[in-house]
């Protein structure tokens, strides 16, 4: 239960506006809802139709729920679960969004028909609708999905029709499945998945082949994935080929994930691995995602590499290895990463060449990282060729903008390591970021309050911040490891950090308050769980 409360975070960013006006179906008394000819609309806001009441009508007829009755009711939300074991239709239609907080069940032969104009469909918490007749309809904006229910099935009908509208009919247990040889759904996927909230539990997958290059329950797709939930998902050991790519929903990703989940291991490998909790590779998008996947093979909690979109996504699994990085291992030059964040630990093995970058969110940064944070700690493992920061590892290119780090640092011998960022590069742009994070000496080499190696002394930078008191460097010229009295840092104590925005920062993007984030600056658009 406390990680889907965590993907509601994730996933409500998009539907923040369901909040207060919405056409909800919840357990409480019908009241501001005309229903004529089942037709059922609102007539104010924050109206309410009785799920039973739903469910009776579904009994003896068709029904259809139309938020466009009313401008201030954009959004439909399903609060209690109902069914229905009869052949009528239910139909949502809203103007914005519509989010199913519970079950519905389509227990007879019945079909359900969505449409949203301007918005998007979200499943939270328990939210899930099941079919127990395959043969029913499911219709989303017009368009036909044929109804799956178990991983065989979906995979044979890919197979004959890659291009295909599926979804899932309810949720899956794998185990009965036994150990998949190799990706489940091993053909390149082009069309539409939808998962409707369902769970796919306990699936297991171990090659022992070195000879297949791409793993995950989808080995490529270039069309949409989306509310789907992937429980206990299982890697077993050492199965990777040399160059292996794997993830836990997808190895490549071209097309779009929207609403996912993932939670489970993948294992330490003796092998070349590239391995993300979601997705191994990213060329596509990503929104609204999160992933608790333990990462033993370096890699990312949500991606190993990022050369398209991550948005409102989040990693809370711990990643090791030789480069690990808390939501990504690298972010290209074309690649984005907005308004996410990672809190699982991160840290780097030692290697005989000494080298490894470890981040809190990104250990290899060279595009866009705007609008983020990390909170695990991130430790380096002794070697002088090994980068460590809250935030980033090392930063070659790009833009960080507005983002922050809470973790501790830990540098181990010869380390460069920084609250923020390990090492800065002086084509990077760095602008409206803070650390707070414990940072850990020890025999670093080169280790600062906010950024460990600065290339650019400060050339590129403005309003950065590291707290004076908790970084446990209150020396206001280490805002950097080198240059000393680094000009694009500065210090403040921790009372300074909590009393107001620091100069430079948006108000339009920033807040603060004593009761969020323990009083330190937060994102408007970001802000941390609860």
């Amino acid at each position: 239960m406390r990680l889907r409360a965590l993907l509601l975070i994730g996933v409500c960013l998009a539907a923040s506006s369901a909040a207060q006006a919405d056409f909800m179906v919840s357990n409480k008394p019908t009241h501001d809802v005309s229903c004529v000819s089942g037709i059922c609309t609102p007539t104010a806001a924050n109206a309410n139709l009785n799920a039973n009441e739903l469910t009776d009508m579904l009994a003896s007829g068709d029904v259809a729920l139309s938020s466009d009755g009313h401008g201030t009711t954009p959004n439909i939300q399903i609060a209690n679960g109902f069914s229905w074991a009869s052949t009528s239709r239910l139909s949502l239609q809203a103007a914005k969004n519509i989010v199913v907080k519970a079950p519905v069940i389509v227990a007879g032969a019945g079909a359900v028909a969505i449409a949203y104009a301007n918005g998007d469909l979200f499943f939270d918490k328990t939210g899930k609708i099941d079919f127990w007749d395959l043969k029913s309809s499911l219709v989303i904006n017009s368009l036909k999905f044929t109804l799956v229910a178990d991983i065989k099935s979906l995979a044979n009908k890919i197979a004959a029709k890659p291009s295909g509208r599926y979804a899932l009919a309810k949720d899956y247990d794998a185990s009965v499945d036994g150990t998949y040889k190799d990706s489940p759904v091993g053909t390149t996927f082009l069309g539409t998945f939808e998962g409707l909230g369902h769970t796919v539990a306990n699936l297991t997958i171990a090659v022992p082949s070195s000879s297949i290059p791409l793993m995950g329950f989808f080995t490529q797709s270039a069309g949409t994935l989306r509310d789907i939930r992937l429980s206990n998902l299982l890697y077993t050991k050492q199965f990777f080929g040399n160059s292996s790519v794997a993830g836990g929903l997808v190895a490549e990703n071209d097309g779009v994930i929207s609403g996912a989940s993932t939670t489970g291991s993948i294992p330490e490998s003796n092998d070349d691995l590239a391995a993300g909790g979601l997705a191994g590779i990213n060329r596509g998008s990503i929104t609204a995602s999160m992933s608790a996947v333990e990462i033993g093979t370096g890699g990312g909690g949500l991606v190993d590499q990022n050369y398209g979109t991550i948005s409102q996504s989040f990693a809370s699994g711990s990643a090791s290895g030789v480069d690990p990085g808390g939501l990504a291992y690298f972010n290209d030059k074309d690649g984005t990463i907005t308004q996410s964040y990672a809190t699982g630990n991160v840290s780097s093995v030692k290697t005989p060449s000494g080298y490894g970058n470890v981040g809190g969110l990104v250990a290899v940064n060279w595009g866009t990282v705007a609008q983020t944070f990390a909170t695990g700690t991130a430790t380096g493992a002794s070697g002088k060729k090994v980068t460590v920061g809250g935030l980033i590892g090392v930063a070659v290119d790009g833009l960080i903008s507005q983002s922050y780090a809470t973790g501790a640092v830990v540098a181990g011998k010869k380390n460069t390591a920084g609250g923020l960022v390990g090492e800065v590069d002086a084509k990077v742009t760095l602008t409206q970021s803070y650390s707070t994070g414990l940072v850990s000496i020890g025999q670093g080499l080169l280790v600062g309050g906010f950024i460990g190696y600065d290339k650019s002394a400060g050339a590129h930078m403005d309003s950065a911040y590291w707290d004076l008191d908790t970084s446990g460097i209150d020396d206001t010229g280490r805002g950097a490891g080198a240059p000393r009295n680094d000009p694009g840092i500065t210090g403040l104590t921790d009372a300074q950090l909590k009393s107001g925005l620091p100069a430079g920062f948006d108000p339009n993007v920033w807040g603060q308050s004593q009761d969020i984030n323990n009083g330190y600056p937060y994102l408007l658009a970001n802000p941390p769980a609860k």
